[in-house]
C-alpha cells in the first residue's frame, strides 16, 4: 500500500464525490462497509465505521492530495442521515 499513488482520476472523482454530499453528510462505501461523515468546513472525513484497512487506506492517500484529512472516530452515531 505503501507504494500506491492515485492516479488524476482517482483525485477528481473524489473531489467530484465530495462535492455532491453536504456538510456533515454521509459517505457510505460498501466495498469495505465503510462510512464517512463529511466535514466540509474543516475538509476532513471522519470513518464513523468499517473494517476494510486496503480501502480506507487508499481513501486517506487519495484524501491527503486533494488537501482533505481522514480520521477516526469507529463507532460514532450518525444523527441525521436525511443530511446527505
Amino acid at each position: 500500500m505503501a507504494n500506491w499513488k492515485p492516479t488524476e482520476y482517482d483525485k477528481a472523482w473524489t473531489i467530484n464525490l465530495l462535492s455532491r454530499i453536504k456538510h456533515n453528510g454521509v459517505w457510505a462505501v460498501p466495498m469495505s462497509q465503510t462510512t464517512y461523515r463529511v466535514d466540509k468546513v474543516n475538509k476532513r472525513l471522519v470513518r464513523t465505521s468499517g473494517i476494510e484497512a486496503d480501502v480506507h487506506e487508499r481513501t486517506k492517500i487519495v484524501c491527503n492530495e486533494i488537501g482533505w484529512r481522514v480520521v477516526d472516530d469507529l463507532g460514532a452515531k450518525i444523527i441525521d442521515p436525511a443530511k446527505n
